[in-house]
């Protein structure tokens, strides 16, 4: 516990990260991050703990896995488009994460299009370099399997992921989102993603996602 104790700070980013990148949801990554907290401390001991963040991002994937499947299984009779809470990166960000090209608003949409098997793979291996070992513990798959969803989920990655846009217009386009999802404003921020984009909707359906999703 005083390892932990000591640790946990540290790895806390790490933690939610894994836990963002595979929900969306930043509702349900703060939850998975203190389901993983309760899991840790009510080991007693770590002793045969030997990689620390390792075992705390898997942990945090596996609970976040199981809340993957609820929050879609939520969006089921949603009419119109799933859209990943915008998470807030600067200094004035409430949680620090770990910031790479898997965090973006367009790679969650990419990312929105794997399978959940495949999310988890591509999330662990990719962002966190979690051995196919691990992961297999997470899927309950063999390794050689999660070797095979990571790689699918790279080629669908590959050929869905947008161009890398300037700085500029990534931060113009990030201020934009934060705006019209603040504000329940889809069609707005389709018009910023794409000026010919329609958005439609029915009278009773959401214009944002439903809470925790």
């Amino acid at each position: 516990m005083d390892r932990l104790a000591e640790e946990w700070a540290a790895h806390r980013p790490a933690v939610f990260g894994a836990a963002y990148r595979i929900t969306g949801s930043v509702a349900d990554a703060e939850d998975v991050v203190q389901d993983t907290w309760l899991r840790a401390a009510s080991r007693g001991s770590l002793d045969d703990v030997r990689d620390l963040r390792a075992w705390l991002v898997t942990v945090a994937a596996r609970r976040a896995y199981d809340v993957l499947g609820s929050a879609r299984a939520r969006r089921v009779d949603y009419v119109g488009p799933w859209l990943p809470e915008p998470l807030l990166t600067g200094p004035d960000a409430a949680e620090p994460v770990l910031v790479d090209d898997t965090v973006g608003t367009a790679m969650m949409l990419v990312l929105e299009e794997l399978s959940p098997p495949e999310r988890v793979a591509f999330v662990l291996h990719q962002a966190f370099e979690v051995p196919y070992e691990r992961i297999a513990e997470v899927l309950g798959r063999s390794a050689a399997a999660c070797r095979q969803l990571a790689s699918r989920a790279r080629r669908k990655v590959a050929a869905a992921e947008p161009p890398k846009a300037p700085r500029a217009e990534r931060d113009r386009v990030l201020a934009a989102f934060r705006a019209a999802y603040e504000s329940g404003d889809a069609a707005g921020l389709l018009a910023v993603l794409d000026p010919d984009a329609t958005y439609t909707t029915d009278g009773a359906a959401r214009s944002s996602p439903p809470a925790g999703s």
